[in-house]
């Protein structure tokens, strides 16, 4: 009885030709398949941005304005926060101060995010100092277990206790030692009164096509690979913002690194913005390599916590909207227009 009623359920199955004409039909967009890109999940920073050292300004997290985590003394080596009244710039007014011992080796160290790859290959970097020092500062990377150096490179100091000063360096390597890396600055102390302050240190390992301030050679291949027609950036929620006021501005993240200030991202960590509407859109590291068309989303006026502008109040926003269209697509006879013409290249958008 039970096998009588299932076998009245049975579906027939028959076959079924589909001809389909070569003429005719409609043009469909081409724009079907394509990429959306948000900083969640350190997808950005410590992810497809190639920056090797994680909160290399002291900047903060959503509950604090600054901090030195992840970073740690190395030697006998005293660190602490510092508030200058000559700061690197008003965006990054936090600095690391280091004082120690006389004679000894001193400095910080920093993990990275998860660690740092040794690979064999050319890494550069850089870092700003506060104070006079007469000597060579080294930087390294160290076994995170043994302490070993894997490769080092020493810099000669030009610091000064009148102004911030920049150096550069290059850093080579010939092995392959994983994830287990610290990267290490450290100089050797002249007089136990001797306080050094320092700011933005950087690293980078060689990035796709060598672009300045580039992505991961690895992930944008693998992008690339995917064949997308269409980027969307720079997101969602992250766009958004958790709170008034913490949304995100494209005019703070066009100019030199040491004029971003970053923000506190809607997914719980810090943004160091150091990937930026330049290098979404004109610095030829996204769309360009990619050979996808740009979608560039705008803020709508609420934020996460629920907060929304009133409709009398969205002037400024739709103003600072079209602000940043002319930036992109405006010629250099624009306000905008000139300042992307001075900041990335004089050839807009089309």
């Amino acid at each position: 009885m039970k096998l009588s009623s299932l076998l009245s359920l049975a579906t027939k199955v028959a076959a079924v030709t589909i001809s389909v004409s070569k003429d005719g039909g409609k043009d469909a967009s081409r724009l079907q398949y394509g990429l959306m890109f948000e900083e969640i999940n350190f997808s950005g920073d410590g992810g497809i941005y190639a920056e090797l050292i994680r909160n290399r300004a002291f900047q903060g997290d959503e509950f604090t304005p600054s901090t030195l985590d992840p970073w740690t003394a190395f030697g006998p080596a005293d660190i602490l926060l510092s508030y200058l009244t000559t700061p690197l710039s008003s965006a990054l007014p936090t600095s690391v101060a280091v004082k120690g011992k006389v004679g000894e080796e001193i400095g910080i160290s920093n993990p990275g995010y998860c660690g740092i790859d040794v690979l064999p290959q050319t890494y550069k970097g850089s870092f700003w100092v506060f104070g006079d020092y007469r000597g060579d500062f080294k930087v390294a990377l160290r076994s995170a277990s043994s302490g070993e150096i894997l490769t080092s490179v020493n810099i000669p100091s030009h610091s000064n206790t009148h102004a911030w000063t920049k150096h550069e360096f290059v850093l080579d390597s010939n092995i392959t030692a994983g994830y287990k890396t610290n990267f290490t600055l450290t100089f050797v102390a002249k007089s136990s009164r001797q306080v050094l302050n320092f700011n933005l240190i950087s690293l980078f390992p060689p990035t796709y096509n060598n672009r300045e301030n580039g992505l991961r050679r690895d992930l944008m291949q693998s992008l690339k690979d995917l064949n997308p027609s269409f980027m969307r950036i720079p997101g969602g929620n992250n766009l958004q913002g958790e709170v008034p006021g913490s949304r995100w501005k494209w005019n703070e993240i066009i100019g030199d690194l040491v004029d971003r200030p970053g923000r506190t991202g809607a997914w719980r960590y810090y943004n160091t913005d150091g990937l930026g509407l330049i290098e979404y859109m004109l610095s030829g590291q996204w769309y360009q390599e990619l050979e996808v068309e740009p979608v560039l989303i705008l803020w709508a006026g609420l934020y996460l916590d629920g907060t929304v502008i009133p409709e009398d109040g969205l002037d400024f926003y739709v103003q600072d909207a079209l602000h940043e269209v002319e930036f992109l697509t405006g010629d250099a006879s624009t306000e905008y227009g000139a300042k992307r013409a001075a900041l990335a290249t004089k050839h807009p958008l089309k």
